[in-house]
């Protein structure tokens, strides 16, 4: 077996140390506007008397947000000969490379996202008491709703990690105009299909305005139905979303350097 296919921690370490220092000036001036942004909304918020859940209402949007356009900047350098031909000839495997922009792009900027975010609402948090004298609960990042952010952002960056090797420009914009067209189209889909199921029972729902709440909807599905589809949903979502867009993007990747 070729040694350089074999995947090595040691390279696999150097490479994300080499990807950290290539976009290092980058990811400060991201990460220092965003902090300073935040910290100027938390005392604003804490000078009128407001957003007691602030900092935990912000995260999940700051953490996809920043999280979804850095994955669409994931594979830039392929955009452009010269850097591209610096990509192939760094002394590491197809998988090494790919892995260690997954990492960096999915985990790795989760826990960092993360540990920045208690630092920078702890000082946001200081400084409210000392100068407003306005006491918000102090960010944890082991509440529950920090956990499912987390695993919401690895399963839904999977698919930005895709369009970043797919697109060539503007990657972020397009994988999310791709997504909004391919949910629009499951939902006329699922519209049909429900309608063929139900059949009359779909418009006398509608006209009662039913099928707003669903409350009407769901009694047309016993306790086994709703729950089988309720399984599928979160095997699919949660066990089979990710690992088929890694494929994918390890594929297209392996392609790109034949």
């Amino acid at each position: 077996m070729n040694r350089r296919n074999a995947f090595s921690g040691n390279r696999f370490c150097l490479l994300l140390r080499h990807t950290l220092r290539l976009h290092q000036t980058r990811l400060l001036v991201v990460a220092a506007t965003e902090g300073l942004l935040v910290l100027m909304l938390l005392n604003l918020s804490a000078f009128v008397r407001s957003g007691n859940l602030l900092p935990q209402q912000l995260f999940p949007l700051m953490l996809f947000a920043t999280g979804f356009i850095l994955t669409g900047q994931a594979f830039r350098e392929l955009r452009d000969p010269p850097s591209a031909m610096a990509w192939m000839l760094l002394p590491a495997g197809t998988f090494e490379k790919w892995i260690s922009r997954l990492f960096l792009t999915g985990v790795g900027y989760a826990v960092a996202f993360t540990i920045a975010w208690c630092l920078v609402t702890a000082l946001g948090e200081i400084i409210n008491r000392s100068l407003f004298s306005f006491a918000r609960p102090w960010f944890s990042p082991f509440q529950p709703m920090v956990m499912l952010s987390i695993g919401l952002y690895t399963v839904l960056q999977s698919l930005f990690f895709v369009g970043a090797i797919y697109f060539r420009r503007m990657a972020f914009i397009k994988t999310l105009l791709f997504l909004m067209l391919l949910g629009l189209a499951l939902f006329v889909f699922g519209l049909v299909g429900f309608k063929s199921i139900v059949g009359g029972d779909f418009w006398m729902l509608a006209d009662k305005g039913g099928i707003h709440s669903g409350r009407d909807l769901a009694l047309l599905w016993d306790d086994d139905a709703r729950t089988m589809l309720l399984w599928i949903w979160r095997i699919a979502f949660w066990g089979i979303l990710a690992p088929c867009c890694w494929a994918i993007s390890y594929l297209r990747l392996k392609e790109f350097e034949v």
